[in-house]
Order: C-alpha cells, then sequence, then structure tokens
C-alpha cells in the first residue's frame, strides 16, 4: 500500500507549483472579498480533484496492466485510491484552514473565528468525499474519460438540491439544525463515513470483475 500512494504522490508532484499558484489566487479573491472561509473552501475543492487526475494519468500509460502483474491484490489497488482520496483532501483542508486563519488576523472587519474556520471546513471536506464516493466506482467501472462529464452532474446537482431545500424549508427546520448542530454533524459524518466505505466495498467488486 505504501508503494501504490508513494507512487501517486510522485506522479502528482510536479502540480504542487501550480497549486501553491492556485492558493495564492484564492487567497488574494478572499482577502479582497474579506471572507477567509473562501480560501478554504475553494482550496479544499480544487486539491481535492487531484485524484481524477492521478487516476487520467494511470489510464494513459496502461498502469492497471502492469499494477496486476506486481504482488498487489485488485483489493489494495482499490482501497489506495480511496486513501489517496482523503490524504489530498484533509491535506487540502489543512492548508486552507491555515491559510484562512491567517486571513482572518489579516483583516481586522472579519468576524469568523479559528472554531468558525474549522467547523466549516467539514463541509467542502465531506462533499469531496461524497463525490468521489459516487465517481470511483464509476471510474473502475466505466473509466476515467466516460466518467469525467459524469462527475460535473455529481457536484452540480447536491449543490443545486441544497439550495433549492434551503429556500422552500420553513425556518423551523433551519432552528432544529441549529439547535442540535452538534448532532447533526457527528450523524452527518457518520453518514459520509459509512457511505464511503460502502462505496470501496462496491469499487472492490467491480473491479475484482474486470478485465484488462
Amino acid at each position: 500500500m505504501t508503494g501504490l500512494l508513494l507512487k501517486e504522490f510522485y506522479t502528482l508532484r510536479k502540480y504542487l507549483g501550480q497549486y501553491a499558484i492556485i492558493f495564492i489566487f484564492f487567497a488574494c479573491i478572499s482577502y479582497y472579498m474579506e471572507s477567509p472561509l473562501y480560501l478554504m473552501s475553494m482550496f479544499t475543492m480544487c486539491l481535492g480533484m487531484l485524484t481524477l487526475t492521478g487516476m487520467t494519468y494511470d489510464n494513459l500509460a496502461g498502469w492497471d496492466k502492469y499494477a496486476l502483474t506486481m504482488p498487489v491484490s485488485r483489493k489494495t489497488i482499490v482501497l489506495s485510491k480511496y486513501l489517496i482520496n482523503i490524504i489530498f483532501d484533509g491535506v487540502a483542508m489543512v492548508v486552507g484552514v491555515a491559510g484562512s486563519i491567517l486571513l482572518s488576523k489579516l483583516l481586522p472587519q472579519s468576524d469568523e473565528g479559528i472554531l468558525e474556520i474549522c467547523l466549516v471546513a467539514a463541509v467542502p471536506f465531506m462533499f469531496v468525499i461524497f463525490v468521489y464516493a459516487i465517481v470511483l466506482p464509476l471510474i473502475f467501472k466505466f473509466g476515467v474519460e466516460r466518467t469525467r462529464s459524469l462527475m460535473i452532474i455529481v457536484m452540480i446537482v447536491p449543490i443545486f438540491g441544497i439550495l433549492g431545500l434551503a429556500k422552500i424549508a420553513p425556518a423551523s427546520v433551519f432552528e432544529f439544525i441549529t439547535n442540535h448542530a452538534v448532532v447533526m454533524g457527528v450523524g452527518a459524518a457518520v453518514f459520509f463515513i459509512l457511505f464511503y466505505i460502502a462505496s470501496a466495498y462496491v469499487s472492490i467488486e467491480i473491479y475484482s470483475k474486470k478485465e484488462f
């Protein structure tokens, strides 16, 4: 597993400079908007896309055929994609939170505290996890290129769905969520974890039957 994770890092390390520029870009926009949370949210979403980039390179290089000649199980190959996605998403969240906290110190008019930034950071983190929980089985089934357009749909539908529900939901719903924020947060975290684990099992089943 360690070797597979290192392979992902070495494949994508040339993008680190580009993401440094992206971080600075979002930091400037966030400073202009006087919203430290913007940097954290957008950077987490962007860096979370690295998993798809890595799988695209794997497809172009015929990595799966080569990997299956090594003493590595198909289950390990699948799980390495799920694990590297969590690593990329986690690193993006930590860097984004650190940048947002720094911006909040530079913006005296900003009212976002450290605790609020850390709590809000869980939203884009979980969103990326949710998207890949749906997309990864599709990639293992249909391939990267055929799934790329579906990924856009998977990202857009939940966003517009939540926005739509927010408009029609009564005020009592928001009051309930606010009054039970901790319970709702823990429940959401448990749901996403179980959903991600279930997705991994589905991907393993698909990949174990796939021919190359």
